[in-house]
């Protein structure tokens, strides 16, 4: 059985014209260029040989890396004509967090992160790092306490554009000497509004010829469209859903999340369904803001929409931005109070540590 299992894992790497070690750089071209016309934009990146996949979308090495490696002095021609979507790929850097600002070659921009949680490194693993993709370079919701929400609609990514931010915040995360291990469509954009490229995206994300990442180390954050949460559990059972609630009131939920569904009957089937599809809860998501959401009257509304469902709040700190200057972050006591309301009534709940601000590179701040 090993040696079966050995040999498959083998298999999921070998791309046609692999042979890994025999096939020249002038036979992967021809390769690349012969394919089908229905070959997809992921195509060059499986007809890579093996040990250059294994670099680039495991180990995340650059391209700078794998040119200076005289182990692929043969493979230079593949290397270089290597294409990928954003044209240009700048870094902010604070202790905890690279925020990559990309720029393809329409000049459409967006930002990603690669997250590095304090966690050190143990002696059989290094430490881990996360990446924050983004689905849109802007955002219809219109959230008015969220930076890329006051951008408006600004058109979709492709799904390669959104697969390549992970090669380079795993690039980012293995020069800081970490380990990518999660990825988390929190950044720009409302992803279910990009459906059929996320799901595409996430196909990639998966494929063990590519970066292989477990599903259930991927999680998207919404702000809840029914049909598309259950499209993207039916496809992927194990991907994690976030539902990006905000308040349980549904007049005040109209005010915070503008353009979404504010009946919260409408939502609780949805999760409701979405339970009944996989086993993973579904985290509920809220912004804790002062004086608006953080009251006794929102602790309990809260309880009621968690009633029944297989849910965990996640409650995050309100990040500054220069553009909600009238929100502010509810203090520290009023969030550990929140919490333990949450909790006393058996709704598993955790207060998201903030990384990135420094850098502006926090929920909700994303912008370009």
């Amino acid at each position: 059985m090993a040696g079966i299992a050995k040999a498959a894992r083998r298999n999921a790497w070998e791309a046609p014209g692999d042979s890994i070690k025999k096939t020249s750089v002038e036979e992967s071209k021809l390769l690349k260029n012969t394919s089908n016309n229905s070959c997809s934009a992921i195509d060059p990146w499986l007809s890579l040989p093996a040990k250059v996949r294994w670099k680039l979308f495991r180990q995340f090495r650059s391209l700078d890396q794998l040119k200076a490696n005289p182990r692929f002095a043969n493979l230079l021609g593949l290397i270089d004509d290597l294409q990928f979507s954003w044209q240009s790929v700048q870094v902010v850097s604070d202790t905890h967090s690279r925020k990559l600002l990309l720029e393809n070659a329409q000049g459409v921009r967006c930002e990603a992160v690669a997250l590095l949680p304090a966690k050190l490194a143990t002696a059989t693993r290094a430490a881990r790092a996360t990446a924050c993709i983004s689905s849109q370079p802007g955002c219809g919701v219109g959230c008015p306490f969220c930076a890329t929400g006051t951008l408006g609609y600004r058109g979709n990514l492709s799904a390669m554009e959104i697969v390549e931010q992970v090669y380079w915040a795993g690039v980012q995360a293995t020069q800081a000497d970490r380990q990518l291990r999660n990825v988390v469509f929190m950044g720009m954009g409302e992803p279910l509004h990009n459906l059929d490229n996320v799901l595409q995206a996430i196909d990639w994300l998966t494929d063990e010829r590519l970066f292989g990442i477990a599903q259930r180390r991927i999680l998207v954050s919404t702000v809840g469209v029914p049909r598309a949460m259950l499209e993207l559990v039916t496809k992927f059972s194990s991907v994690r859903l976030a539902l990006s609630l905000h308040s349980a009131l549904p007049e005040q939920r109209r005010v915070l999340v503008p353009h979404a569904v504010a009946d919260l009957d409408v939502l609780r089937n949805a999760i409701r369904e979405v339970n009944e599809l996989q086993s993973e809860s579904v985290w509920i998501e809220v912004v804790l803001l002062a004086d608006m959401n953080d009251s006794h009257e929102h602790a309990q509304s809260l309880i009621a929409f968690c009633e029944g469902l297989q849910v965990e709040v996640n409650l995050i700190p309100y990040n500054a931005t220069n553009v909600a200057v009238a929100y502010r972050a509810s203090e520290k006591e009023v969030r550990e109070a929140f919490a333990k309301k949450l909790r006393e009534a058996g709704i598993r709940t955790t207060i998201r540590r903030s990384l990135g601000e420094d850098a502006s590179a926090a929920c909700g701040q994303l912008t370009t």
